[in-house]
């Protein structure tokens, strides 16, 4: 019985979509993929290209439908909705190679998921080798063209160029005084124990973010979508989380709050394994993305994860790609990460659970603390005061910044305006 590949259609759609609109692309792409990491009906649409790329023309979309025509293939292939549906994909030349090997990845998660070659055959193994290395070659293929005098001018140029400004940022004067804002291409961790606000303050970072124009990516591996949108109207209004607390005067805040945010760039995801959210990032960037935020580390699966594998080495392949996809993409990649229950006193670097690799990988590490156990005993409208620790920075000074946390909002707010 043989079995039909299904994939995400997202990466191959943005491939063909890639090559229509460069066709100078398909020299790229026919060295790494093949026939069966395609869908059905994209399968057809590859064949056709690799026709056309053999007789030396051009892979347009033109071209394409042309050559569906004389084969007979548009309805096989989806007809021309389903070649405009690949060209509106905003793939640019950069990106090609990413996309090449989301392709492949998914292709390598549907084999191990349905175990084609039967689950512990070596012909599995061997064939998941093999797509995993065509997929880090395609992005080396991509992006390790940068020859030395290259990087050195790039040096040079960074040094006179002015200092540049913060991508993104918390929102909270005292920590964004001393981390000097959010940068492209770092690793931000935000460590907590349960219930200290890490949520929260990712929400705050994203939403002053949104609000300065600059969207976000939101990845909540913890709240569903509609809570997070909850939890920024509640901020914004002051208004409980809880909606069984509203009154009348509540649900005019909220409406207010809605008609003041207006169609703010927060795009909440649900994804859950490395892979997939690495995926869902390039393109949202593609898109315009600035911040990307994951909620929280010790929740994102790695897909191919061999038995027996230990929980810091999950944690450290996490944090590994994040800090990749950073570079990768240019912007700020912000995490929360849990820190064990029994703690004594202010936390610690060692403190966060699987901590030797978050330590390694993080640009900067912020840790929460609340001191006299303000928010354990905090009730009603109360605003604690907490620590929030910079106790890694690695391109600055490490410091001390305040804050208060008003909890029944989830509301972070600047030390100057906790109500007292």
């Amino acid at each position: 019985m043989s079995i039909e590949y299904h994939a995400d259609l997202a990466p191959e759609a943005a491939v063909l979509g890639a090559i229509m609109l460069r066709p100078s692309h398909m020299e790229t792409a026919v060295r790494f993929l093949e026939p069966q990491m395609f869908s059905a009906r994209r399968r057809v649409i590859w064949w056709v290209m690799t026709v056309l790329h053999e007789r030396g023309e051009a892979c347009e979309a033109v071209n394409v439908l042309r050559e569906l025509r004389a084969t007979d293939n548009v309805g096989e292939a989806g007809g021309p909705a389903e070649l405009m549906r690949c060209g509106e994909t905003p793939a640019v030349g950069y990106w090609i190679g990413h996309y090449i090997r989301d392709t492949l990845l998914t292709y390598r998660d549907w084999i191990e998921e349905t175990s084609i070659y039967g689950s512990e055959s070596a012909d599995t193994h061997a064939e998941i080798d093999r797509v995993t290395m065509l997929a880090d070659a395609a992005v080396a293929d991509a992006t390790g063209k940068a020859s030395e005098p290259t990087l050195i001018r790039e040096a040079v140029d960074s040094i006179d160029r002015p200092k540049l400004e913060p991508i993104a940022t918390f929102g909270l004067m005292d920590i964004d005084k001393t981390l000097g804002g959010m940068f492209g291409g770092r690793l931000y961790v935000v460590g907590g124990r349960p219930s200290d606000g890490k949520s929260a303050l990712l929400i705050a970072a994203a939403t002053a973010t949104a609000k300065r124009g600059r969207p976000v990516a939101f990845f909540s591996l913890e709240m569903p979508r509609e809570d997070i949108g909850v939890r920024v109207l509640c901020g914004e209004a002051e208004v409980n989380t809880n909606a069984t607390a509203w009154g009348d005067s509540d649900h005019a805040k909220m409406k207010a709050a809605a008609a003041r945010l207006g169609r703010l760039p927060i795009h909440v995801e649900d994804c859950s394994t490395i892979d997939t959210i690495s995926a869902r990032a390039r393109h949202h960037v593609a898109l315009g993305v600035r911040l990307v935020v994951v909620d929280y580390l010790q929740l994102v699966r790695v897909a191919k994860q061999k038995r027996n594998t230990l929980r810091y080495e999950v944690v450290g392949e996490v944090t590994r790609e994040l800090k990749r996809l950073a570079i990768e993409l240019s912007v700020p990649v912000l995490v929360a990460a849990q820190l064990s229950r029994n703690i004594q006193g202010a936390p610690r670097l060692d403190d966060l659970r699987e901590s030797g690799n978050i330590e390694q990988d993080a640009d900067a590490v912020i840790l929460i603390h609340f001191t006299d156990a303000g928010l354990a005993s905090s009730t009603g409208e109360e605003c604690p005061e907490a620590t929030l620790s910079v106790a890694k920075n690695r391109h600055g000074p490490t410091g001390i910044a305040k804050a208060g946390f008003q909890k029944h909002t989830a509301r972070w707010v600047n030390q100057s305006l906790r109500k007292e």
